[in-house]
């Protein structure tokens, strides 16, 4: 099983955020940068969880939800962001570390 590179998994979803918010990304960097990083913190946990067998698919989406909701709740908190785009960026955020989770982990709960 591949290992997963957290630092280029970060960066990714960094911009993949930036494609959905467009020019409002300079707005909302500085306070999404945090948030980012700690979905990707959440995310390693999911890995280490998941490896040895500690983690069920209701933890699992649990902490997902609560991860792109946490992400949405800073990006939707400025007026240059609205919900639904706060929501798609939150989306496209946590697709990328599904993705990472899936190939480099194995997870099966995405």
């Amino acid at each position: 099983m591949p290992n997963i590179n957290w630092g280029q998994v970060g960066n990714d979803v960094k911009t993949a955020v930036s494609g959905v918010l467009g020019s409002s990304w300079n707005i909302v960097s500085s306070a999404a940068g945090p948030q980012i990083q700690a979905m990707i913190n959440i995310a390693q946990m999911i890995e280490q969880s998941y490896s040895q067998g500690n983690l069920t698919k209701d933890e699992y989406d649990t902490l997902r939800s609560n991860q792109k909701n946490a992400l949405e709740g800073v990006l939707s908190s400025y007026a240059a962001v609205g919900i639904v785009v706060a929501e798609q960026a939150a989306d496209a955020a946590w697709a990328v570390v599904s993705r990472a989770l899936q190939s480099g982990a194995g997870v099966a709960f995405i």
